[in-house]
């Protein structure tokens, strides 16, 4: 009898968010949700495994990010998040960053989360073969139209 091999892929996704540039709430919608196109590749599920955060503007704020497995409405940019109660069932993973959580580098900052940290580790699906990532304000902050660049790595197996 054979013995099973189960083969691992991972892919490093990058995903700048467009952005408002008039300063945020906190409680505001940094950015509406943004595909990660083609990631769930023929229905199959992945694990996100790390998310970090490079802040190109060196603002630090605390942000939050929901992955959702199809394509809902949070709301209008930099006015209060609004996530209907029908759609709280596509939010797959909420991965919160504090401002404590940046490392500061001069011109800009940077955090990362991994495997240890909510919202890791499950397993995500999507309706199609595209996630989405959106982003609520957590702080008082002004960003440029590019200014945060997300980096997710995924496994898929």
């Amino acid at each position: 009898m054979a013995n099973r091999v189960i083969a691992q892929d991972f892919v490093i996704e990058t995903v700048t968010l467009s952005l408002d540039t008039v300063q945020y709430a906190d409680g505001d919608l940094l950015a509406a949700p943004q595909a990660i196109a083609g990631i769930c590749e023929g229905g199959r599920g992945v694990i996100l495994h790390s998310l970090s955060v490079l802040d190109k503007d060196d603002q630090g704020g605390s942000m939050e990010f929901l992955v959702t497995g199809s394509s809902v409405s949070f709301g209008t940019e930099n006015a209060a998040y609004a996530i209907a109660q029908a759609d709280a069932g596509a939010i797959q993973a909420r991965v919160p960053i504090a401002s404590a959580d940046f490392a500061d580098y001069g011109s800009f900052r940077y955090a990362q989360y991994g495997p240890a940290a909510t919202g890791m580790g499950g397993i995500l699906n999507a309706t199609g073969s595209d996630l989405y990532i959106g982003a609520i304000s957590r702080d008082t902050k002004t960003y440029t139209a590019a200014g945060i660049v997300l980096q997710l790595r995924f496994e898929r197996s």
